[in-house]
This record gives C-alpha cells, sequence and structure tokens, in this order.
C-alpha cells in the first residue's frame, strides 16, 4: 500500500514500512549520479518498486545493491568529495588570480 505524507510541505512516498521511496531523479540526486545511471542500474538490475506506470526506488535496497555490485556512489564516497572539494577551491583561486591580475593590469 502506498502512503504519501505531506512533511514540511515535501511529499513523501512510503510503501507502508520505514522505507522511503523516491523517483530516480532523487535518487540520482542523492547518490551524486545522473538519471541516465540510475536507469542504467536499473537495467542492471537494481531493485525497483511499480506502482502502475510509477517507477521508485527504496534508497536502502539501492544502496546495497551498487556496494554488492561494486559501483560507486559519489556523493557517499569520501575520496570523490574530498577531490570535489579541492577542484572547488582551484577554481577559486584561479578566479581570484584572474580578477588580482585584471586589476593590476588596469
Amino acid at each position: 500500500m502506498v502512503v504519501l505524507k505531506k512533511i514540511d510541505g515535501e511529499v513523501i512516498i512510503t510503501d507502508g514500512k520505514k522505507d522511503t521511496l523516491v523517483s530516480a531523479d532523487e535518487l540520482a540526486e542523492r547518490f551524486g549520479v545522473s538519471t541516465r545511471t540510475i536507469w542504467r542500474y536499473k537495467v542492471d538490475g537494481m531493485p525497483f518498486t511499480k506502482y502502475g506506470w510509477l517507477v521508485m526506488f527504496r534508497v536502502d535496497e539501492c544502496i546495497e545493491w551498487v556496494k554488492s555490485k561494486n559501483k560507486l556512489i559519489p556523493a557517499m564516497d569520501k575520496v570523490y568529495a574530498y577531490l570535489l572539494e579541492r577542484k572547488e577551491t582551484k577554481k577559486k583561486q584561479t578566479r581570484t588570480k584572474n580578477i588580482q591580475e585584471k586589476e593590476s593590469a588596469e
């Protein structure tokens, strides 16, 4: 049985258990991958629940499946998070340097 709950203005879909069901878009956002990757994982066997035409995913089951297949969940990987942070820091430093060079050239 599908249960719709409204929490803080956001509609949450559950299947009556504690598990929260999410769409492919939301799962992709949580995992830090594209929606296309989620659909590819689904074809590869990632568990999902279908209610009519609506395809939903249980986050906990999906995490376990991804780990069992040795696939990457960038949003949950500390090394990936560190590299992403470094990349952003480098971008900021480059922007700052470019601004300083423009100001000194004037």
